[in-house]
């Protein structure tokens, strides 16, 4: 005798999600916003707080999860850290992305070193003053100086001059000063990353 049975089986791809990631350097204090998308779900998917970790961030906030997607905030950036995102699918947990690493990019540190602070340039003509100044960056292994902006203000005036910019140390420009008088002189460093 021969006894014959049947059965339906319906095979479904695994839920699957990504995440649209900004860049992986980030400035300090800042708080990168993730989009999570999401495609074959046969649930509403939900992002609970313990399947996301934002190494680095003072907090986390989660959107609301709709329409196949939802957002997911790293609030306050203040080092280097790995983010890490995953979803539900009712009960399952799905893997959602692998686990990258947020940089925080640390501004520059610049210092003019001439002329002097509060010192007294004599000139009998006026004539072009070296202005330099050193400057690093304090993520030397994936970030250095690009250029330094030199700028002027004149004493009682309420906004800076664009002097010029060098792009190598030690970082030096010729400042001819449009008259006699006191001056205040900046510099601002910038980064590969600005």
């Amino acid at each position: 005798t021969c006894d014959n049975s049947s059965a339906t089986v319906n095979v479904k791809s695994p839920p699957s999600c990504s995440v649209a990631t900004p860049s992986t350097t980030v400035s300090s204090g800042s708080s990168p916003q993730f989009a999570v998308s999401y495609s074959s779900f046969t649930s509403t998917p939900v992002i609970n707080s313990g399947d996301v970790t934002c190494a680095g961030a003072s907090s986390i906030t989660i959107g609301a999860c709709s329409g196949g997607s939802c957002t997911v905030t790293c609030n306050n950036y203040t080092s280097n850290g790995t983010v890490s995102i995953n979803t539900h699918d009712g009960t399952r947990l799905v893997s959602c992305v692998p686990s990258f690493s947020m940089r925080v990019n640390s501004p520059p540190v610049v210092s003019i070193t001439s002329p002097a602070n509060n010192s007294t340039v004599v000139q009998a003509l006026l004539s072009p003053v070296t202005i330099s100044a050193t400057a690093s960056d304090p993520d030397t292994s994936w970030d250095s100086v690009s250029y330094v902006v030199y700028y002027y203000r004149a004493s009682g005036a309420s906004s800076d001059t664009y002097i010029n910019f060098s792009y190598s140390a030690p970082y030096s420009v010729q400042w001819t000063p449009p008259a006699y008088g006191a001056y205040t002189l900046t510099a601002r460093a910038y980064d590969t990353q600005n």
